[in-house]
């Protein structure tokens, strides 16, 4: 599994020092407009006076305007920033209509035999979102959003969690059992029984719920060249534990209770 890196770049310049200067300018501003205010009443004629206080509260109106104007576009940059570290993105960012259209007009650039996890719609669009991985930093005045979508290979794998349940060895010896020591915990091989990975753990895996898993494997063996106990034992038919399997004995005492 590959990852198709799709990188968003917002040019901010001073950023971290433009929120605490917002509202030490907003203080500035009240302050000003009563001085203002003060110096209009000096003002004696009327007419000029409503003329000139006419202009000046057209031009704070555009001013605050402004203001706010940026307060919402530092909102909405600060609220992409946290919403990234919680591996969600943003719609200020990145619309899912915008990203459906970005994965489309890219389609032809994604590397060789691999292929998106879902077909690419804008009714699965969410599900790409979901499984993606969203990543923020600052560099050069500049903060990063890069959005890491991966790509998987076509082929499909049966997903296995494998469980060593003990069974009696020796009638003789009631107390004692045998069970298949797994080589790892899980075990994914192709439909067709060709080919095989294993895994230490799904924690890392990405879910669709309702669909399948996608997962990053590390290695992929022949089920044919390089067989394990496990990969026998659910592709072939046999008539004997094969020599790959590693038993452990067991032993226990069994408690029985009578109500």
């Amino acid at each position: 599994m590959r990852d198709n890196i799709h990188v968003i770049k917002s040019t901010i310049t001073t950023f971290n020092n433009s929120i605490s200067r917002l509202n030490e300018n907003e203080k500035r501003l009240n302050k000003n407009l009563e001085v203002i205010d003060r110096g209009l009443q000096l003002i004696s004629n009327s007419n000029d006076k409503l003329e000139i206080k006419s202009n000046i509260n057209s031009l704070l109106s555009a001013l605050e305007s402004i203001i706010i104007s940026l307060s919402f576009d530092i909102e909405d940059v600060n609220n992409a920033i946290l919403f990234s570290k919680m591996n969600v993105l943003h719609p200020t960012i990145l619309s899912p209509h915008q990203l459906y259209n970005e994965l489309e007009q890219n389609r032809n650039n994604m590397p060789r035999y691999y292929e998106l996890p879902v077909s690419l719609s804008l009714q699965n669009i969410h599900e790409l979102i979901d499984i993606s991985r969203i990543i923020s930093y600052f560099h050069n005045n500049k903060i990063i959003i890069v959005m890491k979508i991966p790509l998987v290979l076509p082929q499909t794998y049966t997903l296995y969690h494998v469980i060593p349940m003990p069974v009696p060895y020796d009638v003789s010896q009631p107390d004692t059992f045998a069970l298949i020591a797994p080589a790892h915990p899980y075990l994914a091989i192709t439909v067709d029984h060709m080919f095989y990975s294993l895994l230490r753990s799904v924690n890392q895996c990405k879910v669709i719920p309702g669909k399948f898993h996608v997962c990053e494997l590390e290695s992929v063996f022949s089920s044919v060249v390089n067989p394990i106990c496990e990969t026998i034992l659910i592709t072939e038919v046999i008539n004997k534990l094969p020599s790959s399997c590693e038993i452990k004995l067991l032993t226990t005492r069994l408690s029985a209770s009578i109500s």
